[in-house]
């Protein structure tokens, strides 16, 4: 069996503070399976691979950029008395 002496284990505080939470929320994560973990007895310690992958798995992409829409007022004479006009900025500078 080999015991890793170099990568020691978090636990609960010290793995909250690496993730910038609070020790509630590790334990929940742990106890939702969303976080792996090692149980040594009753407690439960964390490797620094464990925060990592949970660190990955979290990352959400940037979507690309849509190009944004205007909503202008008019003030014409409509039943509804809001009428809104909508414009993108293609169509505002008059490319087509």
């Amino acid at each position: 069996m080999h015991v890793p002496t170099q990568n020691p284990l978090f636990d609960v505080e010290q793995a909250a503070i690496a993730l910038s939470v609070t020790p509630r929320h590790v334990r929940r994560l742990w106890q939702l399976r969303q976080l792996a973990g090692i149980k040594v007895g009753r407690l439960v310690r964390f490797s620094e691979e464990d925060l990592e992958a949970y660190i990955a798995r979290q990352r959400v992409e940037a979507i690309a950029q849509r190009p944004s829409v205007r909503h202008v007022r008019t003030d014409n004479n409509s039943t509804s008395g809001n009428a809104t006009k909508t414009t993108s900025n293609a169509r505002k500078s008059g490319a087509k």
